[in-house]
């Protein structure tokens, strides 16, 4: 006997919440209202951009009765007023989406309508993380080793780690010291693209990740060149609308990082040299395609698709209207610059008028004639051109200011946004309908934007336009969503229609309880039974954190997502929320159904494969604390038909619990018969069945294998004895170009042609010949000539070399009377006398007369400036009779070059070589043929084949197998792509269809 257990699933959603510092004592001022209510909003505190606030108004309070309404308002950083997620509520949150200084202020009202404001101030930062860039090859061989480096910066935080990974696998984790850059050695076994990831860490838990593509290649060559980079062309290849039809390219791919530039190929031949190209395009078809640039080597890219652009303007119409007496007169002129013009209509007063179907799609022009009724003065007469694609162009004699017939929002309140419930309970639908008064459609584009910068608010699809040719309409849908509780407003501005707005609200959403039972139920020592629940898939889709308030909880799990309840009659659990309470108590048992311990086959086999099987099962014995509670089960089938023939609660009787004080319990238990076809037998797998909660399908506790029975599988059919009788190939026609041109080469390329083969050829051969000159070896230089001549006369193998200037730095020094910092004062002086006037001499080294002597202080400098002295210098050269090679001729024979260069004088200097490609492309065209050239051009192989068709009847016991043979298929069989005659064989046994006028007993297999 098993206690049957209630599982309760709860799971405690958190999200990067910002705590709000607990409210202090206030100062009241004597001139305060002691009357009046008093606000209190909180302490000032700090944020992070992209944080969310938390905000308590509860130590507000009322001198006399009570508070009845709080109102939040914040004004950012940038003088934008907005509500928090609640704005009436005592507590609330907002996430601060830029950096600066955020005003919140809090109004309470008490019950008399006295108010009070307080105003805290909540400063935002943004934080900076880490950073981190990879860099290495782009392209390695298989098994070759490869450096890649990562160039780690630190944010506002401390490094913590580094983790490389390779496709998602980790493979290397440590510690930083600081910024810098740190290496990995790695190689790579298999080919194709791998994705190298580089993850840093800081002290703050905030992370970055970059990824590095490597292209791993093999080492052999085929015809087809694995090695080739994956590069296609990004952009735009329809462009429809109103000229100009401006659109910009880049190259792509998995190797698009390793591009160094490309040459662009249109219309006009090529353009561009870098990876991006910004163009125009005029109206029609056009062709685009790239070659692209790596290292010295040029490779194609184009789209996915082929090199076609195709540039569709919508219609252009014209009308010219009058009206004489009760008829309307008039002329219409449409025309399409693609050519594709399919329809133009005439409405009168809103009404169609008539439609023709132009003979050209690039232009059309008639007249009409429309009676009126004969007391109608005027009308209103509109024209609508439309074209293959369904652009439209509008065209009316009284067109008027297009104006808003309604705009808003047509559904509401919503819920915040999150992945893991429906979207319609998150979509909030904005539809704004135009009354275009006869105006072009194309030139009315009011824009939707929300009048703040709601950092919660979703953008879920880009605005869908539609245009109602019959009611000259246009509808502009948009949709969007929350992220948290508030109300959403958004404004249209366009310069033809007025100004309106509307707005969409955020309701709070309760928690979404996610249950799943661990244990139906123990004996909790004789207090009670417990129920373990396991509530981790429980959330809240505002992003609140949730509380689980329990009923009698007596005894904690070490899990702690997992909640035991100790009961007498009715269990208790309540998800509470920040806004909403979800009460489990009365439904804590549609989360449960007991477990099927036995299942018994009761019919009898063997059976045929459209014969039904019976089995008898029995559930677990069970108690539920509340007697009042009657569950409601059924049961579910996999991987079989099934139908339930009776499902009826037991009761065993009663028996004793083994504690002092004995209780008396019944112990229900679910038997049941259910029914399934004995043709679920004939799949490699047995058939399961389970029991669950009509409350909750979903939470069955689990599914058990049916035993296994004998069938007789005469409608499981095999094939043996296949014998293949001829085999034809259907292959496309190809078309073959051949060019040693690499632009060429490229331009196929882009139009669908791949390389089937290469050769390279020779083109020069160039023959150096030997030449025996005399070659300077060494030189000496000399201050004078006879100095070279001396040296000369003792050295045989020199001689004169002509002269050479050779410059000589000195540095400079002289005296000066007064000091010069700029100029390099030594720190040295001297005193200096002179004998000066008309009438002074020296006489016996003394200065006559001696009234006549002066002295003055000099002071020693050193120029900065260097003073250059140009000298010539003799040169002597060593000369010595050395071999050299230099150009003979070129000759383009192998055998002309190795008949020149039997003569010792001749050598082979360097070769040229040129690439011829070979180039095939699949046509739509195809023939059938017994042989091919190429696997790869195999579109269907047909073969011809018989085989035994036969079944294997099962007894009871093995040694009863028998295998019976039906008849004998002989027919035909067709194959997508090319299959050997093995394949065939192989394709034919596991059951591939047969053409023939005989089929197996329920067709099954084959025919």
């Amino acid at each position: 006997m098993k206690f049957v257990r209630v599982v309760l699933l709860g799971l405690v959603v958190t999200g990067a919440l910002t705590p709000i510092a607990a409210t202090g004592s206030p100062t009241v001022s004597p001139a305060l209202d002691t009357d009046k209510p008093f606000a209190e909003a909180g302490l000032d505190q700090t944020a992070t951009v992209g944080d969310r606030v938390l905000l308590d108004g509860g130590g507000s309070r009322a001198a006399s009765g009570v508070v009845s309404q709080y109102d939040w308002t914040i004004t950012g950083p940038n003088g934008s007023t907005f509500q928090p997620a609640c704005s009436r509520c005592v507590r609330t949150s907002f996430v601060p989406n830029r950096s600066g200084r955020y005003a919140v202020t809090l109004t309470v009202t008490d019950d008399s309508g006295r108010s009070h404001a307080d105003t805290m101030y909540v400063d935002a930062r943004v934080v900076d993380g880490p950073s981190v860039s990879i860099s290495g090859p782009r392209r390695l061989v298989r098994g070759r080793t490869g450096e890649f480096t990562a160039d780690v910066r630190t944010g506002d935080a401390e490094l913590s780690r580094i983790r490389w990974s390779v496709d998602d696998t980790e493979i290397q984790n440590g510690s930083l010291d600081g910024p810098g850059t740190v290496s990995l050695q790695r190689s790579f076994d298999d080919s194709g693209t791998s994705i190298l990831r580089a993850t840093v860490r800081d002290g703050a838990g905030r992370t970055q990740t970059v990824t590095h593509r490597v292209r791993v290649t093999g080492t052999g060559v085929s015809n087809t060149d694995p090695a080739d980079p994956e590069l296609t062309v990004r952009g735009p290849q329809l462009l429809t609308g109103t000229a100009p039809f401006d659109a910009t390219y880049e190259i792509a791919g998995p190797d698009a990082d390793a591009v160094d530039g490309a040459t662009w190929y249109d219309d006009d031949g090529a353009r561009g040299d870098r990876p991006r190209l910004d163009t125009q395009w005029k109206a029609g078809t056009h062709q685009l395609f790239a070659a692209a640039s790596i290292g010295p080597n040029a490779y194609p890219a184009a789209f996915d698709n082929g090199t076609r652009v195709v540039v569709d303007p919508r219609p252009q119409v014209s009308v010219n209207v009058s009206q004489s007496d009760a008829t309307l007169t008039g002329t219409i002129s449409a025309s399409d610059g693609f050519g594709n013009l399919d329809s133009v209509t005439l409405y009168v007063d809103g009404e169609s008028s008539r439609q023709w179907s132009p003979d050209s799609g690039s232009g059309f022009r008639t007249g009409f004639s429309v009676s009126l009724p004969a007391e109608q003065d005027s009308s209103q007469v509109r024209v609508v051109a439309t074209d293959e694609r369904g652009q439209t162009a509008a065209a009316s004699n009284t067109a008027g200011e297009p104006e808003i017939v309604r705009s808003g929002f047509v559904n509401g309140p919503v819920d915040s946004y999150h992945e893991r419930i429906d979207p319609d309970r998150y979509t909030a639908v904005h539809e704004t309908v135009v009354e275009l008064n006869g105006v072009d459609p194309s030139t009315v584009s009011p824009q939707l934007s929300s009048i703040f910068d709601y950092s919660d608010l979703r953008q879920l699809e880009a605005p869908r336009r539609h245009y109602d040719p019959d009611t000259g309409r246009l509808t502009i849908t948009s949709e969007w969503a929350g992220k948290a509780p508030s109300s959403y407003t958004f404004s249209i501005t366009s310069n033809q229609l007025e100004y309106d707005r509307s707005s969409f609200t955020v309701t709070n959403s309760p928690p979404e309880p996610r249950i799943e039972i661990v244990d139906e139920g123990q004996d909790s020592h004789y207090e009670g039974h417990l129920l373990r629940v396991d509530v981790s898939g429980t959330f809240d889709p505002d992003g609140d954190k949730l509380y689980f308030n329990v009923q009698d909880r007596r005894r904690n799990s070490d899990d702690p997502d997992v909640i035991g309840i100790e009961f007498d009659d009715t269990p208790g659990l309540n998800i509470i929320g920040e806004q909403h309470r979800v009460d489990l108590s009365s439904k804590l048992y549609d989360y449960w159904s007991p477990d099927i311990t036995s299942v018994e086959e009761v019919s009898t086999g063997p059976y045929n494969a459209n014969d039904s099987i019976r089995f008898r099962f029995e559930t677990e014995t069970y108690q539920l604390a509340n007697p009042e509670y009657t569950p409601s089960f059924d049961v579910q089938f996999r991987g079989s038909t099934g139908r339930v023939i009776e499902l009826n609660k037991e009761v065993r009787g009663s028996t004793t619990g083994p504690d002092p004080a004995p209780k008396e319990f019944d112990h229900p238990r679910y038997v049941g018969t259910v029914e399934v076809d004995a043709s679920s037998y004939l799949d490699s797998t047995n058939p399961y069945i389970g029991l669950a909660n009509v409350e909750q399908p979903s939470q069955s506790r689990q599914l058990v294998e049916l035993p296994s029975v004998n069938v007789f599988e005469r409608d499981k059919l095999q094939r043996n004895n296949v014998e293949v009788t001829d085999i034809q190939y259907m292959q496309a026609k190809k078309y073959q170009k051949r060019t040693s041109s690499v632009r060429t080469r490229i331009r196929y390329q882009s139009m669908g042609y791949r390389i089937q083969s290469s050769s390279r050829s020779l083109d020069t051969i160039t023959i150096e010949s030997r030449e025996t000159r005399p070659v300077v070896v060494d030189t000496k230089t000399f201050s004078s000539r006879a100095r070279r001549k001396q040296y000369i006369s003792t050295h045989p193998l020199w001689s004169t070399a002509g002269t050479t200037e050779q410059q000589t730095t000195r540095e400079v020094t002289e005296w000066y009377d007064t000091r010069h910092s700029a100029r390099g004062y030594t720190g040295k002086k001297r005193v200096r006398t002179t004998c000066s006037g008309p009438e002074a001499y020296r006489y016996g080294g003394r200065c006559v007369p001696s009234t006549a002597l002066d002295s003055n202080t000099q002071y020693l400098h050193r120029y900065s400036k260097k003073k250059k002295i140009h000298e010539t210098m003799y040169v002597a050269e060593k000369r010595e009779t050395r071999n050299q090679w230099t150009h003979h001729r070129n000759v383009n024979s192998r055998l002309i070059a190795s008949l020149l260069t039997r003569n010792s004088d001749l050598r082979i200097g360097s070769r040229q070589y040129s690439t011829q490609w070979n180039l095939v492309k699949s046509s739509d065209e195809t023939f059938v043929s017994n042989s091919y050239e190429d696997p790869s051009d195999v579109i269907k192989t047909m073969a011809a084949v018989k085989t035994d068709l036969q079944y294997t009847k099962v007894g009871i016991t093995p040694p009863d197998n028998k295998l019976m043979t039906i008849r004998q298929l002989d027919g035909d069989t067709v194959f997508a792509g090319y299959k050997t005659r093995k394949e065939i064989v192989d394709a034919v046994k596991s059951g591939a269809h047969i053409s023939t006028t005989g089929c197996s007993i329920d067709g099954s297999i084959g025919c």
